[in-house]
């Protein structure tokens, strides 16, 4: 910024005489700023099956957050949207002050979706100079369904009993399987292909003769999400 004075002498040839300048502006607004977004289990609630993660997946209760901030230093407040998969934008919640917040996905259908979260600086400025800014996540698969067990047979083969069956998923994909003997510990179940990594794990294991009388026999899947689904059969 330049000014300049001009100045006269007065009457009866007096040097005119400047003690003090003061020059009156408004700054400038500058836009805020927004980095960081993230999703993540939200370890305030005790859901068992809460997750959200660096691959991609979420299901239950998760905390969403981000890093905002203000080069004037002006109270911002957010607002969370959410993209379903060929649709639009949905707003989730708004006049955030936090830079965190818990969603709570139950009810929410599966299928893919992204979220951004935008800061505004308008209660810190007047209509029409107010500024915001918007950053956009990565696309994530919110999975909440477990995968289902079925086709579940136990067959004697010479002296061993053959359990056979298979697990459906077809959110994340099924990642583990296990069975439990009449109570006993869970036992790891390999997939026939040897790999649980899709969305329809067939299996069949042997195990040494039981016991005279009935049995039960209970296999669980667990999906990439954390999902865990069951079956049982007697015999």
């Amino acid at each position: 910024m330049q000014y300049k004075l001009s100045l006269q002498r007065g009457k009866g040839g007096a040097s005119p005489l400047v003690s003090e300048v003061a020059i009156y502006c408004a700054p400038q607004n500058r836009r805020p700023q927004l980095s960081g977004l993230a999703v993540a289990p939200d370890g305030s609630k005790k859901n068992g099956g809460a997750s959200a993660s660096e691959d991609g997946l979420a299901n239950g209760e998760v905390r969403i957050s981000w890093i905002g901030s203000d080069p004037d230093d002006d109270e911002l407040l957010y607002s969370v949207w959410l993209l379903p998969e060929g649709a639009d934008w949905l707003l989730l919640k708004d006049e955030l002050k936090e830079m965190s917040f818990t969603w709570d996905t139950a009810g929410v259908p599966d299928g893919r979706y992204a979220l951004k979260v935008a800061a505004s600086d308008s209660q810190a400025n007047p209509a029409g100079e107010a500024l915001d800014r918007e950053l956009e996540g990565d696309e994530f698969l919110l999975d909440n369904t477990p995968p289902v067990v079925e086709q579940l047979r136990v067959k004697q083969q010479e002296d061993a009993w053959e359990l056979s069956g298979c697990a459906l998923d077809e959110g994340s994909g099924v990642a583990a399987l296990e069975y439990s003997l009449d109570g006993a510990s869970w036992v790891g179940l390999s997939p026939s292909d040897g790999v649980a990594d899709g969305g329809r794990e067939d299996f069949a294991v042997r195990f040494g003769a039981a016991a005279p009388g009935s049995h039960r026999v209970v296999v669980r899947a667990r999906d990439r999400a954390d999902n865990v689904g069951a079956g049982a059969v007697s015999f």
